[in-house]
């Protein structure tokens, strides 16, 4: 997944600095949190079979439209759909032809509607131009996953045998690290904390429905969805960050 993910923010960053003659950057970024109201998905088939959600919010798709139609362009909404259709379908092809040589041919079809299908895996999306940045999420259905089980992320090896090498990385795999979940944060004044009492209800910064994060050591490394397993709490997770970072993680802070 993280290889294909990767590959998606490279055709992405390629389609957008094309199509608007500026200097675009994707990349994945597991803190990100932002509105998404709008989906597309995108069936794959052919050597990779499945399905793939792109959400993002107005704000975003307006400014991926423009990138198309041009900075002056008068966007209304059929207009600003049928843009961010064949933006879609421009980094679909661009990363089609990337993704050929690990899983042979690969199409997209791309229609801006909703799943009949429940992700189960996201990553996190940053998109940069000068003076820009938004935010976007993939979703993956498990078909999709279930193809992607078997390969084997060669970007993560050198990582691997690096830190087992110099770090000795074999002798901290039994080493014992805190691990918490973080459902939200608030600042508050003293005022308001002293007035605390038992019933008191205090609002935190994230919604329902947006996923909790996963913090080892204080440091962030994935987030997901709170679930009851045997009358405790869980986490189906739902992104993290690669393993590259999570042994640098280590190297760095080994406890």
């Amino acid at each position: 997944m993280e290889r294909f993910v990767e590959t998606f923010c490279q055709a992405a960053a390629s389609v957008l600095s094309q199509c608007s003659g500026q200097e675009w950057k994707v990349r994945s970024d597991v803190s990100v949190i932002e509105n998404r109201e709008i989906r597309a998905v995108l069936a794959t088939s052919g050597g990779l079979n499945g399905e793939l959600m792109v959400e993002f919010s107005h704000k975003i798709a307006h400014e991926l439209a423009l990138a198309l139609l041009g900075p002056e362009a008068q966007v209304a909404e059929a207009e600003e759909r049928e843009a961010l259709t064949e933006l879609l379908r421009q980094v679909c092809g661009t990363a089609a032809t990337a993704l050929r040589p690990r899983f042979s041919e690969v199409s997209f079809a791309v229609a801006l509607e909703d799943p009949k299908w429940t992700p189960q895996a996201f990553a996190s999306l940053v998109l940069e131009k000068p003076e820009w940045s938004g935010a976007a999420r993939l979703c993956f259905s498990e078909e999709l996953l279930a193809g992607m089980r078997d390969l084997v992320i060669e970007t993560d090896r050198p990582a691997l045998e690096g830190a087992q090498s110099s770090g000795n990385l074999d002798l901290l795999m039994d080493v014992q690290l805190g691990v918490r979940l973080r459902f939200g944060s608030r600042r508050m004044r003293l005022r308001e904390i002293l007035e605390l009492q038992p019933g008191s209800v205090v609002e935190l910064d994230r919604q329902v429905q947006e996923p909790v994060d996963l913090l080892v050591d204080k440091k962030l490394i994935g987030r997901g969805e709170v679930v009851v397993v045997d009358g405790r709490y869980g986490l189906r997770v739902g992104e993290v960050v690669t393993a590259r970072e999570r042994v640098e993680s280590l190297r760095k802070d080994p406890r």
